[in-house]
């Protein structure tokens, strides 16, 4: 069937008289046929257009108040009485303004919870405690004793003439030693001993100013020799060593013209060995990190979060800065130092026989400790508070002054 509407010939709805339009119509206005009122333009001065109104104008020259009662009831004025006066609290001797049943807040609160506007609350006074049980102490008594002052010290720190916060040593428990506690108790040096001797008074032999090598004057920096013998120690097992490589004779150098350096594989040398292996010609030289001419540098990094520290090398010229990426991972660098690719290598070969050889420390991170930079670094980490590290700077670089050969 049709709208009832007279001209419409839509269908009406299932339960109503007429279609969708005419029946939001009617809803909205009371009349099917009715339509959207015409807007009434707002006061040209902003304001409501009541009389006794200034608030700001709303809508249907109204303001908010005055629109909200026209829309809700159909006149601004509807709702509570305009201009009431201020009536006073009905319960005698209260000059507070009434807010409902003809009493204040205060009152009616009362009323709500107790039944009686005129509830007084009982006041029930305290005994005499007596004065304060510290010495020369006039306050009265709180508990257990003591005045207010006194109690919180109690509670506080366990005594009630303590009047300052307790505070931790910041020294090392070592008598004589001044030095800020690292960890247990201990500064970093006598943590160090503990951990290696198992005792943090344990006294180390100490080395001898220059290199018990014969006819060699250098500094000492492990073992009791130079770094440059104790390179060649960590790497060949002898300190007289230079080049070993089984195989070959002491006076066979690389097969490579003019390049003076023992044979280490096929004939060549390791550097020129690696170029062969990688492109196919040792002698070609590209921007790789064990290159000769490529400018690299070994690292030296920490992440005190996790006690550990890490040996690693890069290649300057990268575009993938593999410290880079261990920076943005937490980890702090601690030195740097840069060289060529043949200084570079030795370097870290050099330390990581100083770590696992001379002090006997193992991988501190596996794959899943590690952060995720590259799965691959863990397996150069140590741990941190175990190692020395100003005499692992000095192994890496005497290795790095020993291993600078001309091509």
């Amino acid at each position: 069937m049709n709208c009832h509407v007279e001209g419409c010939e839509r269908p009406k709805l299932a339960t109503k008289d007429y279609c969708s339009a005419h029946q939001r119509r009617f809803v909205k206005l009371g009349t099917p046929t009715g339509y959207k009122r015409e807007r009434v333009p707002g006061p040209v001065d902003g304001t409501c257009s009541l009389p006794d109104c200034s608030d700001k104008h709303e809508a249907k020259g109204y303001c908010r108040t005055h629109y909200v009662r026209w829309k809700r009831w159909g006149d601004p004025y509807a709702g509570r009485e305009r201009n009431m006066e201020a009536r006073e609290c009905g319960i005698e001797g209260c000059s507070n303004q009434a807010i409902k049943r003809g009493w204040c807040g205060k009152h009616y609160q009362r009323w709500r919870k107790k039944g009686d506007p005129e509830y007084e609350r009982p006041i029930n006074p305290r005994p005499d405690r007596g004065p304060c049980h510290i010495c020369d102490c006039h306050r009265p008594h709180k508990g257990y004793g003591l005045c207010d002052t006194h109690l919180w010290r109690y509670k506080q720190w366990g005594d009630p003439y303590w009047a300052g916060r307790w505070e931790a040593p910041n020294v090392c428990n070592i008598e004589g030693c001044e030095t800020v506690i690292d960890r247990q108790g201990l500064c970093k040096l006598h943590m160090q001993r503990k951990a290696r001797f198992g005792d943090p008074l344990h006294e180390p032999d100490r080395q001898p100013d220059t290199c018990t090598v014969e006819g060699c004057d250098k500094t000492t920096v492990a073992r009791g020799w130079c770094g440059t013998h104790y390179t060649r120690w960590s790497m060949w097992g002898d300190v007289h060593t230079v080049r070993k490589h089984p195989g070959y004779n002491d006076d066979d150098t690389c097969l490579v013209e003019h390049c003076p350096r023992q044979p280490s594989s096929l004939g060549y040398c390791s550097v020129h060995y690696q170029r062969l292996v990688r492109h196919g010609d040792p002698e070609k030289k590209l921007a790789l990190t064990y290159d000769r001419e490529q400018p690299s540098f070994v690292y030296v990094i920490q992440l005190p979060d996790l006690d550990a520290l890490k040996v690693g090398i890069g290649a300057v010229v990268r575009r993938n800065n593999r410290l880079a990426q261990f920076t943005r991972h937490g980890w702090e660098t601690i030195a740097q130092f840069h060289g060529d690719g043949v200084q570079v290598a030795v370097a870290e070969l050099a330390a990581l026989h100083y770590l696992r050889d001379d002090l006997g420390l193992q991988p501190w991170l596996n794959e899943e400790t590690m952060p995720q930079t590259s799965r691959g670094g863990w397996t150069e980490t140590v741990q941190l508070s175990e190692v020395p590290v100003p005499d692992l700077l000095r192994v890496i670089q005497s290795a790095m002054a020993e291993a600078r050969l001309d091509d």
